[in-house]
């Protein structure tokens, strides 16, 4: 088998290393000089520590995050709404991409280099982002990607600059407003992640070189230590970026071109799956053409099979993100108060019924 991996973010990486543990030839193909490192941290969710278990990465994940047992959204003031156990590394985005193409030998990864278009008997795993070129070659033309109605900000504080009590250093909180939320992540060596996110009209009224002194004034009057998080991080690192997804497509496979990631199911961030659900996607397509080379599986039915085992979950996971997101930023008062309620007087246990399915994976069959 001829394997051509296209794109060396998380989704194209997680399958090198899944096609070098089952044993298969492959080549990945970067058009950047290096590995990308867009953003700043991200959070792996036990989903996908479970699919990263499978190759043999998930100790290593492990060993280069902070540890979340504790998954927390609360008022502005800082009362709780609901509060779930969880299983979470979060760690910075380069050292989750360097792990992973720790695995990988160099000499299967090719940077500075562009494939736009495949030979006959070569199986092409597209996995370059939300942009694909290759997605357009199994879907057509499309609508552009749908906008979430709100804007995102995201930076880091220095190590050190912000003291995170001991209780917190294991806790992820999303503060929930009024058509506004603000998230805080601890990471290793005493360094924050933090996000903001505005609805777009009110993001719109930005300026672009001064982001720190317009979200000071947004969050002016929130909870403890959103200010400092904003005052300490530099104004030149701050990320600022609209959000959007696309709607579920009808399929994800084309002949022998394959999409994972974002090629195949660009989604919102509410509940931090994009990377999870490509790592997911990239592991069991590995096991598949571990199973095509060894006769449990046939080359043409390879598209179908992939297809059958991720896109239904996916397609759930896509939607509820984008429902998170419309929750999360309601924008009228009374609303907010009703749903703020709604969440209070909601047991823990239903919270934690509503996420079993999202934060569990299933093997495939072929897993080796």
């Amino acid at each position: 088998m001829n394997i051509e991996i296209i794109g060396g973010g998380i989704g194209g990486l997680t399958l090198a290393a899944t096609l070098e543990r089952v044993g298969l030839e492959y080549s990945l193909f970067e058009q950047s000089p290096n590995l990308r490192t867009t953003g700043f941290a991200i959070t792996i969710h036990s989903n996908a520590l479970h699919a990263l278990r499978s190759i043999g990465l998930e100790e290593a994940i492990r060993n280069k995050g902070n540890a979340i047992s504790c998954l927390r959204i609360a008022t502005p003031r800082g009362r709780v709404l609901s509060e779930m156990h969880s299983d979470m590394i979060a760690l910075h985005r380069a050292d989750l991409q360097a792990t992973l193409a720790s695995a990988v030998p160099a000499t299967r990864l090719h940077f500075d280099a562009r494939i736009v278009e495949s030979e006959k008997m070569t199986w092409i795993a597209a996995a370059e982002g939300v942009h694909s070129l290759f997605r357009q070659a199994v879907v057509g033309d499309e609508l552009p990607p749908r906008s979430a109605g709100y804007t995102a900000w995201r930076g880091m504080s220095s190590p050190g600059a912000i003291e995170i009590p001991v209780s917190m250093q294991t806790t992820a909180v999303e503060f929930w407003g009024t058509g506004m939320r603000f998230g805080i992540v601890p990471l290793l060596n005493r360094q924050v992640y933090w996000f903001a996110v505005l609805q777009e009209d009110v993001a719109s009224q930005a300026c672009a070189t001064d982001s720190k002194s317009f979200l000071s004034t947004q969050f002016s009057d929130w909870q403890s230590p959103i200010l400092d998080l904003i005052d300490t991080t530099s104004d030149d690192t701050i990320l600022k970026t609209p959000i959007y997804d696309r709607l579920p497509i009808k399929s994800w496979y084309r002949e022998r071109i394959l999409l994972l990631g974002d090629a195949a199911h660009p989604m919102t961030p509410n509940l931090g799956q994009g990377g999870c659900q490509a790592i997911e996607d990239a592991v069991v397509l590995g096991y598949l053409f571990g199973a095509c080379r060894d006769g449990r599986l046939t080359e043409s039915s390879l598209g179908s099979c992939y297809e059958s085992l991720r896109k239904p979950r996916v397609d759930r996971i896509v939607k509820q993100s984008y429902r998170v997101g419309m929750l999360g930023n309601l924008n009228n008062p009374l609303l907010t108060r009703i749903r703020n309620l709604a969440m209070i007087l909601t047991p823990e246990t239903l919270h934690q019924r509503s996420m079993r399915e999202l934060l569990t994976f299933t093997e495939p069959f072929v897993c080796y």
